[in-house]
């Protein structure tokens, strides 16, 4: 008999496992072949999404005939190898190695193993699989998926690619601390944190420069010339100092023996050539006869009314505030 034909139904059963086992070694390269491109693609931020499947499924179709053809593809010894297991001891593989002696021995020996071959079922052959090859498919196959969604959510913009993500994931830089100090000169004091530490490029606390009776607020050392001030974006250690200068309590007419009915001296100004206006008491005189307190009161009672009024502001804060309204007035 054919050994072909012999063997025909069992060779369409071990044939279909010898495929089954390509598929699965065929999963492998194609979803490795699929994790990496996507990888690949997602870090490079390529929007191409598809181009690792098609890869993947390219190198699917490509192996699974090489694995079968080159691996799992039946031969007549396998077959009766495998089909001894089933109890023939070793009949089967013995015919074949007969096959071509023309012997009395070889003769019945053949029909020995054929008589009972015939009672041998095709389906009595299990399929075999190698655990760790399905396992690896397995694992292959999530880690493809997975990179390749991973790959279609950064193409959409739902998530950041790999370049920026890994960047994100980088430690910050530890932050580098400055120290700067306000100082007050003879004549007056610093309301707010005279010390403070300030991560470089930060701001400052505001502290505001308040002169003591007899004094007024010259400047800062710096040249700034606002007594409340709020440093940004420090880059530097510093110290300044808020200056003052005394101020005569009696005024010159007054030394003179003018009477409190007296029409006010006029008192040149210090300002600018025709900066207009004229000083008198300090330079507290507007238009030459209103004293800007009478005007100043109203809006100074409207900002200590919208300060209360206001609950955002912390007491430092409004303590600030307030010092720095009460030195205007």
């Amino acid at each position: 008999m054919d050994g072909k034909q012999l063997f025909k139904k069992y060779y369409n059963r071990l044939r279909k496992e010898g495929i089954i086992k390509a598929l699965i070694c065929s999963f492998i390269v194609g979803f490795a072949v699929n994790f990496l491109s996507a990888f690949v693609t997602w870090m490079v931020g390529f929007k191409g999404f598809w181009l690792p499947i098609v890869l993947g499924v390219f190198a699917i179709v490509v192996c699974t005939p090489i694995f079968y053809r080159k691996k799992f593809r039946p031969t007549t010894k396998e077959i009766a190898r495998r089909i001894d297991k089933l109890g023939l001891e070793e009949r089967i593989i013995t015919m074949t190695e007969l096959a071509k002696e023309q012997s009395y021995i070889a003769l019945r020996q053949r029909e020995d193993a054929e008589e009972k071959l015939q009672t041998v079922n095709a389906k009595h052959i299990r399929f075999r699989f190698s655990a760790a090859a399905v396992a690896a498919a397995a694992v292959a196959v999530v880690l493809g998926v997975s990179m390749t969604t991973v790959t279609t959510l950064s193409a959409q913009g739902i998530i950041p690619d790999g370049s920026s993500w890994f960047q994100d994931m980088k430690p910050e830089p530890p932050v580098e601390y400055l120290t700067i100090s306000y100082r007050a000169a003879e004549g007056g004091s610093i309301l707010g944190e005279e010390e403070q530490t300030v991560a470089r490029g930060g701001n400052s606390e505001t502290v505001v420069a308040t002169a003591e009776d007899g004094w007024r607020f010259d400047g800062w050392s710096d040249g700034a010339s606002d007594p409340s001030r709020t440093d940004v974006n420090v880059q530097e250690e510093f110290v300044v100092t808020a200056q003052f200068v005394r101020v005569d309590e009696i005024a010159p007419a007054e030394e003179e023996g003018d009477q409190p009915d007296d029409p006010p001296v006029e008192m040149e100004p210090s300002g600018p050539p025709n900066a207009g206006g004229t000083y008198q008491d300090y330079n507290q005189v507007i238009d030459g006869e209103t004293h800007y307190k009478e005007i100043y009161q109203e809006y100074y009672d409207l900002a200590m009314e919208l300060l209360a009024s206001d609950s955002e502001l912390t007491p430092e804060q409004r303590e600030i505030i307030e010092a720095y309204f009460d030195y205007l007035l």
